[in-house]
């Protein structure tokens, strides 16, 4: 079994709806090679335990995964940008 703890080369990650911030989800941001594309909440109001990924900043995040860089900030308001 191969552990994607154990990634050599840059791996992208996006959150898409319900994703409980737990502590696998903390121990996946700290880890290296693993890169997220920024993600927030899509409806704070009527799904307050949704993150979504804003899927515009892609290609920015994966060119910040080849420098080696997370691509900042990876916390954003989602919700504003719908709006």
């Amino acid at each position: 079994m191969i552990s994607i703890f154990l990634c050599p080369r840059p791996m992208i990650f996006l959150l898409n709806r319900y994703y409980p911030l737990s502590h696998n989800l903390m121990r996946l941001m700290s880890t290296k090679n693993i890169y997220f594309i920024p993600f927030g909440q899509d409806d704070p109001v009527k799904k307050p335990n949704s993150l979504v990924a804003r899927m515009e900043a892609l290609l920015d995040t994966v060119k910040s995964s080849i420098e080696g860089k997370q691509l900042q900030p990876v916390l954003v308001e989602k919700y504003r940008d719908l709006q």
